[in-house]
């Protein structure tokens, strides 16, 4: 069985690519910073979802225990690069090229490089 991995799961494309990866029979380690609602659970699958916030190292680590847990000796056969930001002014107003500086468009890079 091939494994994934893939980021920002809980919901929209990131959970549809969730459960894309589980009717081809993948196993799958995802995570997002919100845990999966009941309605958009995987039932029956090879999945395990963990909670994680990708700009905290702690976080990570643990993530990263957990998915190894998961997946035992197996390798990765793919990564999905999913999850992001959307940095807001003081008014929660969407950051974009015009009102957004360089450094909080950075944070959204970094996150998932």
């Amino acid at each position: 069985m091939k494994t994934v991995v893939i980021t920002g799961a809980s919901r929209g494309i990131g959970h549809q690519v969730v459960i894309r990866f589980v009717r081809e029979g993948w196993r799958v380690v995802s995570c997002s910073r919100d845990d999966i609602p009941m309605d958009r659970q995987v039932e029956d699958s090879p999945h395990l979802h963990v909670p994680t916030d990708l700009s905290d190292q702690a976080s990570i680590e643990s993530f990263i225990v957990e998915a190894n847990a998961f997946i035992g000796d197996g390798p990765v056969h793919a990564l999905v690069n999913n999850a992001g930001v959307s940095p807001k002014t003081s008014f929660k107003e969407r950051l974009g090229t015009l009102n957004g500086s360089l450094e909080h468009w950075r944070e959204v890079f970094d996150l998932n490089f």
